[in-house]
């Protein structure tokens, strides 16, 4: 007994040492993670004694008479802790603290705050939680364990997982807890009822549904799932007494976080849920019928594709009365999709767009963040597996759920205890794909699909585990999961064979171009690689239409062209976006253009954004053209990154552009990337 407890304490502290490395490895070689911010950031600083300077440091507040008294303001202050009622604070308070503590040892300002460290800390809990949870689950051959557990921290060790942790985002630490009361249940099932065991549980319990209160209806599934194994497993009056009061206890607590939650979050999820999500990309008619419906003012549908996350949100607040928006229920909006099927499959189509790209789209200023050695094995892998496909989702979905209501089934030998716990954990899963949509419409929508995403990644895990440990039908039902998946892995990476021209020569090399459509009149052609690389403008300045780029495309590109070749180009008009920043220069449109990383997604919205048309030779391609090409099932990436025309909203400095992965990130202007000009050649 003592030399297999032993043999576990090495287990599990390899797998923490291990699991550390690889944080430590990914989060800070070479240039440090950063997430960029946004007003996430701005709720957990002013609670957590934090605030930014002018020139946008994040700076420690250090208000107390000395530094004892200062730390205890950090740690304990209550201040407005309920226009933001979140333990994510706790968690960041925790690390700014560690931060003054550090400042003192190595003698810095002592109003300094490195983010990194907060990040060393989540990372070494994080680090923990795996070991605990990992250190449960073996294999007779220690080989396999020892190539699942690196094959399962290979995955959730991800950059996509952990660059949170340098952040001021919850979900990181929901990720951390997640896996920390992933652990307690396995240790349940395993090893049986403990008394510290269930506490630890129910603390964690209320931390991760307190984290957002997105959680809180998963985090009370969890708890049922631990009772209903305590009361049917290990039924002893004093284990169901300790568990039944730590559960409802739990339950109060998680409810009081909800009632507790200000009006401001209301408010904006309302209007993102019924402007950004239930009238997203629909006619005016569409969004005026779903208005009444819901029993809103229907003159409000001129709001339709707009989210409450942009700078003229007050505007809009003075020009419209959106009480009743405001006062719209949950129950009501989810009614609403459960009354109009249609909708909700379209919805269900849009959700799953955002289902395959795990990485988040607040590194996309990183270029250091793509690199190998940054640890996005996995969620490379997964950007092109098929996971923003319903089949793959569904398949994985229910080739879990096979497999694990057959494991209970076993486990608690009656039936309708292994169904009912499939069931809540069906419940939950659906919960998490759902929700966000419901709850927050389209606005952040690739962020708060990181539990789904999750979740998904720990059934694969539970396929793989089992397809090596089982036999029979679960064996089967595993390795044809897997197998499936793996196709569409390979599949993902199959594209259609386009149209090619060669047509003119720069600088000595002929042009090799793809077509992407076609009219009576001409074909549209894109270079079909970058002919060279250089920077949008050279001030920075994100307007197309007084670009150096634009310039040089009808100028020095256009001039390499023989006479004969120019006479062959048919002049394009095209639309021009701005910026709202630069609205005064538009001829038509009501609104910024928001950005979407999604090539399918990219073009919505530009009827509606600020604009105006010019007629030019030589182009650069447009989110319009990068839609077709999807479409068209054509490769969008090309070696290098490559630029669009199209600004970013809401600044006076970023531009669009086509990275490696195919996906649209933004970039400052006066950078150099990759130039694949577009042209209409005549028929």
């Amino acid at each position: 007994m003592r030399l297999q407890s032993l043999v576990n304490k090495k287990r599990y502290i390899a797998i923490f040492l291990f699991s550390l490395f690889v944080i430590l490895l990914t989060l800070f070689r070479g240039d440090n993670v950063y997430l960029s911010d946004n007003g996430d950031f701005e709720r957990v600083m002013r609670l957590s004694s934090l605030y930014k300077s002018g020139s946008g440091e994040i700076l420690i507040n250090l208000n107390g008479q000395s530094l004892f008294s200062s730390l205890l303001k950090i740690l304990f202050g209550f201040k407005g802790f309920l226009t933001y009622p979140s333990s994510q604070v706790i968690l960041v308070r925790l690390g700014v603290a560690v931060n003054v503590l550090s400042n003192v040892i190595f003698h810095k300002a002592p109003e300094t705050f490195n983010i990194y460290i907060l990040g060393f800390l989540f990372g070494v809990l994080y680090a923990l939680a795996l070991s605990f949870t990992l250190g449960q689950i073996g294999f007779k051959s220690k080989l396999l364990s020892v190539l699942f557990c690196f094959f399962s921290v290979v995955l959730f060790c991800d950059i996509a997982y952990i660059s949170y942790f340098n952040s001021l985002y919850g979900e990181g630490i929901q990720q951390i807890l997640f896996v920390f009361l992933l652990g307690f249940i396995l240790m349940l099932f395993n090893k049986g009822f403990k008394k510290s065991h269930a506490c630890i549980f129910f603390v964690i319990l209320i931390l991760y549904g307190t984290v957002k209160p997105f959680n809180m209806p998963a985090a009370v599934i969890y708890g049922i799932i631990y009772a209903v194994t305590v009361f049917v497993k290990y039924p002893v009056r004093k284990n169901r007494i300790i568990t039944a009061a730590a559960f409802a206890l739990s339950v109060v607590l998680l409810l009081l976080s909800v009632a507790v939650i200000p009006g401001w979050i209301k408010k904006e999820t309302n209007y993102n849920s019924v402007f950004f999500g239930i009238l997203r990309n629909c006619s005016d008619a569409e969004a005026k019928e779903y208005l009444k419906s819901m029993e809103l003012d229907d003159s409000l549908f001129v709001l339709k594709d707009t989210h409450s996350y942009v700078s003229d949100a007050g505007e809009i607040r003075q020009l419209y009365d959106l009480s009743e928006v405001d006062n719209i229920s949950y129950t009501k909006l989810l009614s609403f999709y459960i009354f109009h099927p249609l909708k909700t499959l379209k919805t269900v189509k849009r959700i799953l767009k955002f289902c395959g790209m795990l990485q988040n789209q607040f590194f996309l200023n990183c270029d250091y963040m793509r690199d190998y050695f940054r640890m996005n094995i996995w969620s490379r892998i997964r950007e092109k597996s098929g996971f923003d496909l319903a089949f793959i989702n569904a398949l994985v979905i229910i080739a879990f759920f096979v497999v694990i209501t057959r494991l209970l089934c076993s486990y608690y030998n009656k039936k309708r205890h292994a169904v009912l716990v499939s069931g809540l954990l069906l419940i939950t899963v659906l919960y998490a794909f759902f929700s966000p949509y419901v709850a927050n419409g389209e606005a952040d929508l690739s962020k708060h699909m990181f539990l789904y995403m999750g979740y998904i990644d720990v059934m694969l895990l539970w396929l793989l585990y089992t397809a090596f440990s089982k036999k029979g039908l679960l064996k089967k039902v595993s390795v044809l999961a897997l197998l499936l998946v793996l196709i569409f892995y390979i599949k993902g990476n199959i594209y259609s064979s386009p149209e090619t021209v060669s047509f003119g020569r720069y600088k000595g090399r002929d042009l090799n171009w793809t077509v992407i459509d076609e009219t009576e009149d001409y074909k549209t052609l894109i270079l079909s690689t970058s002919v060279c690389t250089q920077a949008y403008s050279e001030n920075a300045d994100n307007c197309y239409e007084d670009s150096w780029i634009r310039n040089w495309l009808n100028g020095d590109f256009l001039s390499e062209f023989t006479e004969d070749e120019r006479m062959c180009l048919s002049e394009i008009r095209h639309k021009v976006l701005y910026s709202k920043s630069q609205k005064e220069n538009a001829a038509e449109g009501n609104r910024d253009f928001y950005c979407c990383l999604y090539p399918e997604l990219a073009y919505e919205g530009t009827a509606e954004a600020y604009g105006s048309y010019v007629t030019d030779t030589v182009v650069l391609p447009s989110v319009s053209h990068i839609k077709t090409m999807a479409a068209l099932n054509y490769k969008i990436a090309d070696s290098g990154k490559y630029w669009l025309e199209t600004c970013y909203f809401n600044n006076k400095e970023k531009v669009r552009y086509v990275n490696t992965d195919g996906f649209i990130y933004f970039e400052n202007a006066d950078k150099e990337l990759g130039i694949r000009p577009v042209i209409h050649l005549k028929k």
